[in-house]
């Protein structure tokens, strides 16, 4: 991350991760702020960030400003440094302003004017990591008071839920037209449904027009939510149909989204794009309801600068690029594979002699006269393609995919401690422990407990205790006590005992 020159001088320091930062529902000037920090180091000072995700002056750029809440004396004076980065340190935009006086309730604006296409297009591999961005503000005094150096980690969890589904239309030949049958696609909490139809017109012109799809919901939660579409070819070739975004706004009138393909090339194409009369569309829905969670992830005091300004690191395995980049086309593109893995739903090339050199229980069927060694097929009936796809990816690349979530992350940590994946189990357990919140702990805690977890199963159960009211009163809570009495009854008492400590 960028420094601020040869500065000595010990500062108090936030950093501010926003997870899911992609889909925040802020339209132009709306804004989110970090959780308010108290700096005993100045003076009892109270500190937040805010930040602009769509602009305050301008629609297409990210603004930030640094603002003071009450308490304290009635003015501090300080220099301090913005910077905007990725989760790995690559620092992206920075300001250092020195001399700044700050009164109770003052803010500072600093028009950064990140433009949000650079984020999410060109710079979305640098920028963002796991569709998250870091904030990081450091201050430091201007009046020679010592300082000892404070450091708090903020987090702020943006909520979303995804559902990926293949959507089959058919193409009536004797009509000349879509099948215009609805899709009711229900979100995997259950809380809202979407609704999805192909939008026709009547008259010959419409076939010059390009194919749309409609999307309503009659859910007012969904406030924000992301569309992105791919045609399956007669070879089952994936060809981008691009993404959009909507608002509820869109919903309630009827988002539409249009595929860069008109009517008339289909149906001239059908062979390419309507085998068996069928228009196949891969869907990927993003959906945010604007709920958050703010966690004040840890308090560090007493640290030089140095300390300060070291940044997180993402992890890094120890392959080489190049080599992820040849296994990962051989995994996809089956070359020389020598078995198969078979689900209820889908078949995947794969070799053997990868698979038994990153799982033992792989190596043991195929070293063994096993039926998955003469059947040269293993099938797989107590795991998900999607999860056994996840599985696969790992096994050859050491990589996960960035659009892991609390379901995925958990089937993906049961199909690696089933197949003695171990550095996988500990990426999945790793990455659990960055997502608590009221809706994932209980289906954390369950898993924790299931495999004996006991380092996982910890700290989502101290998360639960200091989140117990309204964990507690969720609809995962009520499916825990249905499913884990047991569990439940465990986290109750503990709750109690804690209670009963306060008073």
């Amino acid at each position: 991350m960028a420094g601020r020159g040869n500065d000595d001088r010990k500062c108090c320091t936030m950093i501010w991760i926003i997870e899911n930062f992609r889909y925040c529902c802020q339209k132009f000037e709306g804004f989110m702020d970090s959780p308010i920090i108290d700096f005993e180091s100045l003076e009892n000072t109270k500190w937040h960030l805010r930040l602009y995700p769509r602009g305050s002056e301008a629609e297409n750029y990210i603004d930030l400003c640094l603002r003071r809440d009450m308490g304290g004396p009635e003015r501090i004076t300080l220099d301090f440094e913005l910077v905007i980065s990725s989760m790995n340190g690559s620092g992206y935009r920075r300001i250092y302003l020195k001399g700044q006086k700050f009164y109770e309730t003052f803010y500072k604006k600093v028009l950064e004017r990140i433009d949000r296409c650079k984020v999410f297009e060109a710079k979305k591999n640098m920028f963002l990591k796991n569709e998250s961005m870091l904030v990081q503000c450091r201050m430091w005094r201007t009046d020679g008071k010592e300082l000892k150096g404070e450091q708090f980690i903020a987090r702020t969890v943006v909520e979303i839920e995804r559902r990926s589904f293949i959507w089959d239309i058919k193409y009536l030949t004797s009509n000349k037209i879509f099948e215009q049958t609805p899709l009711h696609i229900t979100l995997p909490s259950k809380k809202a449904v979407l609704n999805l139809s192909p939008l026709l017109k009547e008259g010959s012109e419409s076939v010059e027009e390009e194919f749309a799809v409609q999307i309503t919901a009659d859910d007012e939660s969904i406030k924000y939510f992301t569309f992105h579409c791919d045609l399956l070819d007669s070879l089952g070739n994936k060809l981008d149909c691009g993404e959009d975004e909507f608002w509820l706004d869109h919903l309630k009138g009827g988002a539409i989204f249009k595929l860069p393909y008109t009517h008339k090339k289909l149906i001239e194409e059908r062979a390419k794009y309507l085998p068996k009369d069928v228009l196949s569309l891969r869907c990927d829905v993003v959906i945010s309801t604007g709920d958050t969670t703010d966690i004040i992830e840890s308090y560090i005091t007493g640290i030089d600068d140095n300390i300060c300004e070291q940044n997180f690191e993402k992890y890094e395995s120890g392959v080489s690029p190049d080599l992820k980049a040849d296994l990962k086309f051989m995994y996809r593109e089956g070359t020389f594979s020598d078995t198969k893995i078979r689900t209820s739903t889908e078949t995947f090339p794969a070799h053997t002699q990868i698979l038994g050199a990153r799982s033992p229980v792989f190596r043991a069927m195929f070293s063994t006269d096993m039926k998955e060694r003469t059947k040269e097929c293993v099938d797989i009936t107590d795991l998900d393609s999607e999860t056994v796809r996840r599985l696969l990816l790992y096994i050859y690349t050491d990589a996960l995919e960035e659009d892991l979530q609390c379901q995925s992350a958990c089937q993906l940590y049961a199909a690696a401690d089933k197949y003695a994946v171990l550095s996988l189990k500990n990426r999945c357990s790793s990455f659990l422990h960055g997502i608590f919140s009221v809706t994932s702990a209980c289906d954390i805690l369950s898993l924790a407990d299931m495999y004996q977890d006991e380092e996982l199963k910890i700290s989502v159960r101290k998360y639960i205790l200091q989140n117990h009211r309204d964990i507690c009163s969720s609809e995962e809570w009520k499916l825990l006590m249905k499913s884990h009495p047991e569990l439940a009854l465990e986290i109750m008492c503990l709750v109690y005992r804690n209670e009963m400590d306060i008073f």
